[in-house]
Formats: C-alpha cells, sequence, structure tokens
C-alpha cells in the first residue's frame, strides 16, 4: 500500500447506499434547504415549528405492525430481526457465526419529518430512520417488513401518546445543546466548518465559511454486543442531497464516525469547539487506531510558505497503556484533485524528523513538545504527521494526512 493511500480509522465513512438510498430521503418543509444558498438554523425562531402530532399517530403504527427484518445469505451472511411493540418495549437481535446483537427495553420516537425521525432505544442509543418506499432504514440498515405483530384488542387501542418517555442520552443533549465549529481549516473541501444539532435528529451543516450548506438526520449509537470496545460510541449522519464535498465522488450514504470528547472539543472526523468557546489558536487532535495514542497539535496563524511555524505537541494515551515514544515526522506534500479526490503530487520527502526515544505518552501524563516546521510551497497540499511508537500492533508507521491550503 502507498503511504498517501492510508486511510486513517476515524475518517472512515460507511457508504449504505445499498442499503437504503444514499441520500437522506426527505428534507421537512421548516428544515428545507439548498446547497450554495442561506440555510435557515435549527434554532432560528423564524422557522415554524414541526407539527409532529401530524406525522406521528402514522409513523407509530407503521414502525409497530410489523416485525423488521434484514437477512444476508452466504458465507458472510446473518440474520437481523427489530420489533418495535405498541405497548413500548423492543427487541434487536443480529446473528451470524456468532451474536452481534441482542438488546431489548423500552422504545419511543420524536418526528422530524412526514417519513423520519429518531426512534430511542434505552439499551442501543438515539438513531436516526427514515421510512424509503416500503423499507424502514435504521442508520443505514435497510429492513423489509416481516410478519405482522400479534397484538390483543387492548394493545391495539394504545397509540403514541401511551408510550412512556426514553429520555434523550446525555450526550445528544449536549450536542444539541449548541452550534460547533471547526478548530482549524484542514478538510475544507469535504469537511463542514460548522454544525448543528436538532433533538428531532435533523441537523444542518455549513462549509467554507457558509458558501455551502445543508441538512440530513443524526444520531447515536452507546452500545452493541460482542464488540471489542463496548464503552465506545459511534455518531452517524444521512446528509440530505449537497454538493457541498467538493470531492469528484463527493460523501455518499450514512457515515459513522467514533465519538469522543477531548475537554471541551467534540472529535467528529476533526475537532468541533462549542461556538462560544472557539479556540484563538488552530487545533487539531487525532488518534491514529482509535482508542490508541492521541496527538494533540496546537499553533497560532496560518501555515505560509516559506515561514516557519511552531506547533505545540501532546501525545497521551487514550487507552489506559503507556506508550513508549520512538519519533515524529512531518511533511508537506502538493496535492492536485484527480478522478477520485485529492492526491499526492511527487515524492513524499519529511521536513522533519524529531527523536522522541526515552518519552512516554501516558493517560494523565502527556507527553508535550514543540516543533517548528516550514511549508516548501504555497497552494494545496497535504498536512502529514506521523508520531510513532514502541510495541504497536500494526505492521506498518502510518501516518495522520490533512489537507491544506499553503498561504504564500
Amino acid at each position: 500500500m502507498k503511504p498517501h493511500s492510508f486511510v486513517p480509522i476515524i475518517l472512515v465513512a460507511i457508504a449504505c447506499g445499498t442499503a437504503c438510498d444514499q441520500r437522506s430521503p426527505e428534507v421537512p418543509e421548516h428544515h428545507a434547504q439548498t446547497p450554495n444558498a442561506k440555510a435557515p438554523n435549527a434554532k432560528d425562531p423564524s422557522i415554524p415549528a414541526l407539527n409532529a402530532a401530524e406525522f406521528e399517530a402514522a409513523l407509530f403504527d407503521r414502525l409497530a405492525a410489523h416485525v423488521w427484518d434484514n437477512n444476508v445469505s452466504g458465507a458472510f451472511g446473518h440474520n437481523e430481526r427489530l420489533s418495535l411493540r405498541r405497548d413500548g418495549t423492543y427487541h434487536w437481535k443480529r446473528r451470524s457465526d456468532v451474536t452481534e446483537r441482542d438488546q431489548s427495553g423500552a422504545w419511543n420516537f420524536v418526528v422530524s419529518g412526514k417519513t423520519t425521525g429518531v426512534v430511542r432505544l434505552s439499551a442501543t442509543g438515539d438513531l436516526p430512520f427514515a421510512f424509503v418506499d416500503e423499507k424502514l432504514c435504521v442508520v443505514g440498515i435497510r429492513f423489509v417488513r416481516g410478519e405482522p405483530m400479534a397484538y390483543t384488542e387492548k394493545e391495539k387501542k394504545i397509540t403514541a401518546s401511551d408510550l412512556k418517555p426514553v429520555p434523550a442520552r446525555e450526550t445528544t443533549l449536549r450536542l444539541a445543546a449548541t452550534a460547533w465549529v471547526k478548530t482549524n481549516s484542514f478538510e475544507d473541501y469535504r469537511l463542514p466548518d460548522r454544525l448543528e444539532f436538532s433533538a428531532d435528529g435533523r441537523y444542518t451543516a455549513q462549509y467554507r465559511g457558509g458558501a455551502c450548506r445543508h441538512g440530513g438526520l443524526w444520531g447515536l449509537e452507546f452500545e452493541r454486543n460482542g464488540r471489542a470496545d463496548p464503552g465506545r460510541v459511534d455518531f452517524f449522519t444521512w446528509a440530505d442531497e449537497h454538493s457541498c464535498d467538493l470531492r469528484p465522488s463527493g460523501a455518499k450514504g450514512v457515515s459513522v464516525y467514533p465519538l469522543t470528547f477531548s475537554g471541551d472539543l467534540l472529535l467528529i472526523a476533526e475537532s468541533y469547539a462549542p461556538v462560544d468557546k472557539k479556540p484563538t489558536n488552530n487545533i487539531f487532535i487525532f488518534d491514529r487506531y482509535y482508542n490508541s495514542m492521541r496527538t494533540r497539535g496546537e499553533y497560532a496563524g496560518k501555515l505560509t510558505a516559506g515561514q516557519p511555524t511552531k506547533i505545540e505537541f501532546a501525545h497521551e494515551s487514550a487507552s489506559g497503556d503507556d506508550y513508549d515514544l520512538k519519533s515524529l515526522e512531518i511533511e508537506f506534500p502538493k496535492q492536485t484533485i484527480g478522478e477520485h479526490g485529492p492526491q499526492v503530487q511527487g515524492e513524499l520527502k519529511w521536513v522533519l524528523r524529531k527523536d522522541l526515544s526515552g518519552r512516554k505518552a501516558k493517560r494523565d501524563a502527556p507527553y508535550r513538545h514543540t516543533v517548528e516546521v516550514t511549508p516548501p510551497f504555497a497552494g494545496p497540499g497535504w498536512f502529514y504527521i506521523r508520531p510513532i511508537y514502541a510495541d504497536w500492533s500494526q505492521s506498518y508507521d502510518g501516518y495522520q494526512s490533512y489537507g491544506v491550503t499553503i498561504a504564500e
């Protein structure tokens, strides 16, 4: 594998176009937006409130009428079944050669449109859903109708208003409480610089200072059986149709990122700060292999060709293990836009190699140091950062890559 083709895990987006529509299927009128036009703020009082009661009864009946199945045959197949009963209980089970999920508890939902909303599952998370034709899509998983639910006469009279509340998780409320702004200008050709989340499962994203905006569905998954990192929180988005991502292929389908916080900063693909706490300096944070060693960098001003920039680094354990540092390397390759998006132009030559032998990165005692780097050119480029530490499981020394524009 060529070095510049490495994709870090925190930036991987799962495209579920084969499972559900590649774009969020509905933009409610009160959330309607078009790229390159001024889009309403999710909390803007000028936006009329959604009349949830108009759609609530119909959505409840559709959600609870049938068992929902997602079965795939073959060597890598699975059997998956989701039951949302009128009495407010649910069961979600998925099995392949092992049990991947077996969860049950209470459920409720919040309406965001005629066919969309958030289903709150007490043992799973706050997940966006949408009906696409006769299919039910939950975070990109396509369910088809199974057998009808069996109900007593008493259960048939239960309505959506009879469901017991399932409170939104603390993380959901934290994200919806403020707008979030990116703490650097990296990857601005594809990542939003401002995000706003609504508790009804809608979000708005702004790119390049407002040059482009779109909406979509969002949600969080907190628990899943059988995975190695049970404390992990996954953040999902399902974007409306848009052209804000400047890559030729764009970003399609459902995207999922591990979600963590570092102090006040939200880490989802990039670092975002509450709008009223945006730092003065540029800050970037990454963990190359999720829940391993987290690296934070901070610098003032712009990256400028021929001008030295001081970057303050802190390397900290995110897993609880101590990491024996070996070195830090930095490079600024040139960038071109090819058929499949940004690519490296020319040879990869590291402009900085710093020996970190004998230093350790610990959870509560990060190793801090400062380096000075000088970008060799102006224009579109890559900012490559490679911290190397001993005794890790990777068979190659991967690096973090950021698309940047270097000033003249």
